[in-house]
């Protein structure tokens, strides 16, 4: 679980990347969950949370493609 600070005002561009990058890091094996959620309280704070089998399905996420 993590949160990521926008700049201010490219909440709306990163919401485009984020749909992507959620999409093709669950179809990573190993991956048990994976979400982005815009914060409650400010548009420009992003909440992700993310589960993998193991440490090295994690690992393995890390070098993809999408990853980078």
């Amino acid at each position: 679980m993590g949160r990521i600070r926008l700049k201010p005002g490219q909440s709306a561009a990163f919401e485009d990347f984020a749909k992507r990058y959620v999409s093709l890091s669950r179809q990573d094996e190993g991956c048990l969950f994976f979400d982005m959620v815009p914060s409650a309280e400010d548009k420009d704070e992003i909440i992700f949370v993310e589960c993998f089998r193991d440490e090295a399905a994690h690992q393995a996420h890390t070098q993809t493609p999408h990853f980078a």
